[in-house]
């Protein structure tokens, strides 16, 4: 199974990554897309994928969004400024009932976030099965045929600009790193709303403080409306604290 990035030719200064997101190396931060658009004489009923990206990827099959994270390799080991080698696979089945699939993954260079660790070179592999309406099975999985571009858009972490030009594809380049890939049985990350009944009045020129306890810990965004005939100021604060009788870890959240 092939791993594929960037060809070296042209995009030489595309290849390695820091090795953690807390490395004293500059981050080489950069977003590729890699596709490819699998063609079938019956229809799909349903496919069934796995994958590994370095450093972390999502991936949409024919328009729709099927992951949206990476099985991490490590735990929260901060200031770990090792390589990674060993990877665990992300895998997913959905339905298709279409006689195509598009493949389109969105693949990060280098760590950002807290749990990113990385080989130090971008790669991205993937093996899928099809299975067509009559149940035969047909495997698939990244090679050289494989189309890749820079998402220049992407241009820091967390940043973007949709007036920048795209460049075009290039067929993507087989990589010959020795990744050991386990399978895993970590759940993949889920991404939910969790919204709030309250609604809270402050009169004007006043401060108040509103608090949210949560049951578990989540990784959020935290989305607020505000109304108001002038400007306001919103601080969010976020805590770990335990329960009343000091048993278990909850979250909470303070405006």
């Amino acid at each position: 199974m092939p791993i594929i990035w960037l060809p070296k030719k042209g995009y030489e200064k595309y290849q390695e990554s820091s090795v953690s997101p807390f490395s004293t190396k500059p981050i080489n931060y950069v977003v590729t897309s890699i596709k490819k658009v699998l063609m079938f004489e019956q229809e799909v009923k349903s496919v069934s994928f796995k994958y590994v990206s370095d450093t972390s990827a999502i991936l949409y099959i024919n328009d729709v969004l099927v992951s949206n994270a990476n099985v991490k390799t490590h735990g929260d080991f901060i200031f770990e400024e090792r390589p990674t080698t060993e990877f665990y696979w992300t895998e997913k089945e959905v339905e298709v009932n279409s006689k195509e699939i598009n493949l389109l993954a969105y693949v990060q260079l280098s760590p950002t976030k807290f749990l990113d660790f990385s080989s130090g070179f971008g790669g991205f592999i993937l093996k899928g099965i099809a299975t067509l309406k009559d149940g035969t099975k047909v495997e698939f999985e990244t090679d050289k045929t494989w189309d890749i571009r820079l998402e220049n858009r992407y241009y820091s972490p967390r940043c973007y600009d949709a007036k920048k030009e795209l460049g075009e594809y290039v067929k993507a380049e087989e990589k010959d790193y020795k990744w050991t890939i386990y399978e895993s049985n970590i759940r993949l990350p889920i991404e939910e709303e969790i919204t709030f009944d309250n609604k809270f009045e402050v009169e004007a020129n006043k401060k108040a403080r509103f608090v949210h306890d949560l049951p578990i810990i989540y990784s959020s965004y935290i989305e607020l409306e505000v109304k108001c005939l002038g400007e306001v100021d919103v601080h969010v604060d976020t805590y770990e604290n335990k329960n009343k009788t000091g048993e278990n870890l909850h979250a909470f959240f303070i405006l």
